[in-house]
């Protein structure tokens, strides 16, 4: 099938799992990360953030642009962001085109909502079937009644019912009921949170300072949820699928039901230690 190339979406400078998901693409030999558009709210800030991380590994050749300013969540990164304000181009759906045009085997990797998403396939319809997409989305956790939840649902919920209920071939989506797992937080105890505590390189320190924000405002470490997805976009066997049923309103909240089916991940992860050593190997 080719080399996999890879188009991040995401909200950067919120949960830190965005920022482990860019490391470990940036050092995965199974993959090659092409671009990265942002999204949610702050959509500009997050392409920057974005950017100073891709600087600082200087991967010039990657392009940080921003996507669509939708979402409501608050962006924590604008310590990290001081006195670094690149160009951010909003030119993404040219740019993605163009990667869909010249690679066999693309996957749009979606750790956030999907207006991106949507907004592409709204302007180039005929494009659907020619890439793959995994989402970081929907739970089946409190799903017998309608909810607009789950992780990234909320973030534009009817963009989010616009791409599920196009049934699209090639789409897969890990659900939060799956990451929600103490087996893969980050916290003081696992070695991947030693690893960013000693290291001396310049993402290391703002991803430490960055994990650590994050457990003073929610009183608990983070799951890596991001990275579980992008594992399913390396090939990697850490996450199973079965096919599931939802139905979406009006308003883009969804029930378990019988209309639209999804490839939606099991709650069970394969081999979390394994995971959880793959990620101290790639961060």
């Amino acid at each position: 099938m080719g080399e996999k190339s890879i188009i991040l979406d995401h909200d950067i400078g919120t949960n830190p799992d965005d920022f482990f998901t860019l490391l470990m693409l940036l050092n995965s030999s199974a993959a090659i990360l092409k671009i990265l558009v942002s999204g949610n709210n702050h959509a500009r800030e997050r392409a920057i953030f974005a950017r100073k991380v891709l600087d600082n590994e200087e991967r010039y050749d990657i392009e940080s642009l921003q996507g669509e300013n939708t979402g409501h969540i608050d962006f924590y990164g604008s310590k990290f962001i001081e006195n670094f304000s690149p160009n951010t181009s909003k030119n993404y759906l040219k740019q993605i085109k163009s990667i869909v045009d010249n690679n066999q085997n693309v996957i749009w990797l979606v750790i956030q909502g999907l207006s991106n998403v949507a907004k592409f396939l709204k302007t180039y319809p005929e494009y659907k079937d020619k890439f793959e997409i995994i989402h970081m989305g929907m739970s089946i956790k409190g799903a017998d009644n309608y909810i607009g939840g789950g992780t990234n649902m909320e973030a534009d919920q009817l963009s989010a019912k616009y791409i599920y209920e196009l049934n699209l071939k090639r789409m897969s989506v890990v659900g939060s009921h799956t990451t929600i797992n103490d087996s893969i937080r980050v916290n003081p105890q696992s070695e991947l949170y030693k690893k960013i505590k000693t290291s001396k390189t310049s993402n290391h320190k703002i991803l430490f300072q960055h994990l650590n924000d994050y457990h003073q405002r929610n009183s608990i470490w983070p799951a890596l949820h991001d990275p579980l997805a992008a594992s399913v976009a390396l090939g990697k066997k850490f996450v199973n699928f079965s096919v599931k049923h939802v139905d979406f309103n009006l308003s883009g909240k969804y029930k378990m039901g019988k209309n639209t089916a999804v490839s939606l991940s099991d709650t069970k992860i394969n081999n979390p230690e394994t995971f959880m050593n793959l990620m101290v190997e790639l961060t």
